[in-house]
């Protein structure tokens, strides 16, 4: 497994796994940064959250 894996979309929210709580955070400090990139790659502001899921 990568270090993120995206595991859904729904009402604006991507959810998505990683196995370490580095990645995790890692995520949670650029998720702003993350959305507003997405929001512009489609063109649109689509994307309101990511939700990020510690399996073990």
């Amino acid at each position: 497994m990568n270090d993120a894996e995206i595991t859904g979309y729904k009402n604006g929210v991507i959810f998505a796994k990683t196995v370490s709580s580095v990645v995790s955070y890692e995520l949670m400090l650029r998720k702003k940064e993350i959305i507003k990139k997405l929001n512009q790659y489609i063109g649109i502001a689509k994307i309101k959250n990511i939700k990020i899921k510690i399996e073990e």
